[in-house]
């Protein structure tokens, strides 16, 4: 494989990769509030076609940040990945096992909690009057954005196949699985359930490919990365055009490159530029990603009776002002907890 370096780190995660799963924590929580505070217009109906006529600015707002903000949750399925297959070059039963009990307390019992913690929040609120059944407080979820834990769960729990698959396959099977994934919008709705677990599998089993390897960005040359970075920004820019029929077919090539385009971006950025992370933010990522429909989105988008009905204006500002408002208070409320009650904030965000 001459297109990758040998230099390859063992042991320890490299610096700056490390450094750079930090940086995009808040950036990709905070990209995940975008996509939940309004509807969002990067996919097309007959009421984003009104309002692309009625509101432009606001439409190709909205479609920009939204468009970029679907790569969020891919991002964090191919780092988690990752992390869980970090330099694990061979299958060990004993280190599995033991990663799993811990994800039992990062990823299962917060699974539970804020699953929970919604279903209460729902009944005070008056948006629902009965109590949900099991199924549908902890499968679907009921706090919706948790499907993306429950997806995790799921894929932990089948990485030894995984494993078994990223290092016995090896980069062949995984170039094959990038090929099949790319050309699935033809076959199945690209917004559909089934693709959604494609991508999903997919992202976490490209992450354990490269973390049983210990690649990072640095392993790959120039000619591999430059690539990656032009077909992610130019699927980006199609995507922009959603209404085009060819939108929906380039869909999971976009968020093939255009996932690995961004963290190799923010690697490159952390590595040659003075990118200092705020430590408060980068901690708090998780609370806003499981807390933030819990009321925090609901008091943001008050700001409305503040400003003209129904102009584009409005439109503007709540969508610019309010997800970084609605995060602004799970951050709030994550630092008092951290002050109030350590231990239990310790329980509720995994740590």
């Amino acid at each position: 494989m001459t297109f990758i370096s040998s230099d390859i780190f063992k042991g320890k995660i490299e610096n700056n990769l490390s450094r750079t799963f930090d940086f995009l924590r808040f950036p990709l929580a905070l990209f995940v509030v975008y996509l939940h505070i309004v509807p969002t217009l990067c996919l097309e109906s007959a009421e984003t076609s009104i309002i692309r006529t009625t509101y432009p600015v606001y439409y190709w707002i909205n479609n920009s940040i939204c468009t970029l903000a679907n790569l969020a949750v891919p991002c964090f399925f191919i780092i988690s990945g990752y992390l869980m297959g970090f330099n694990m070059t061979s299958f060990q039963p004993g280190i599995y096992l033991s990663k799993l009990y811990r994800r039992c307390f990062t990823l299962l019992i917060p699974y539970i909690i804020w699953n929970i913690a919604c279903v209460v929040y729902l009944h005070l609120t008056g948006q629902i009057e009965y109590v949900p059944s099991w199924a549908t407080a902890f499968i679907q979820p009921v706090n919706f954005p948790l499907w993306f834990l429950r997806n995790l769960i799921i894929l932990n729990l089948l990485y030894p196949v995984i494993w078994w698959v990223a290092g016995r396959l090896k980069l062949p099977f995984l170039i094959f699985s990038f090929v099949l994934f790319s050309v699935l919008p033809l076959f199945c709705n690209p917004y559909s359930f089934a693709n959604q677990t494609a991508v999903s599998l997919l992202m976490f089993y490209a992450g354990v490919f490269w973390g049983i390897n210990s690649y990072t960005v640095c392993n790959f040359r120039p000619t591999v990365l430059i690539p990656i970075i032009i077909t992610g920004i130019t699927a980006y820019i199609i995507n922009l055009f959603h209404f085009l029929p060819i939108s929906a077919y380039i869909n999971n090539v976009y968020l093939l490159t255009g996932t690995h385009a961004l963290i190799i971006l923010s690697y490159l950025a952390v590595k040659h530029y003075r990118i200092v992370t705020i430590p408060i933010l980068t901690s708090a990522s998780f609370f806003i990603y499981v807390s933030h429909k819990l009321g925090p989105t609901y008091i943001s988008k008050r700001l409305e009776i503040l400003l003209p009905a129904d102009s584009e204006i409005t439109r503007i500002v709540i969508f610019l002002i309010c997800p970084v408002i609605a995060s602004g208070i799970c951050v709030l409320t994550y630092y008092a907890l951290s002050k109030i009650s350590p231990r239990f904030l310790k329980v509720l965000t995994g740590k």
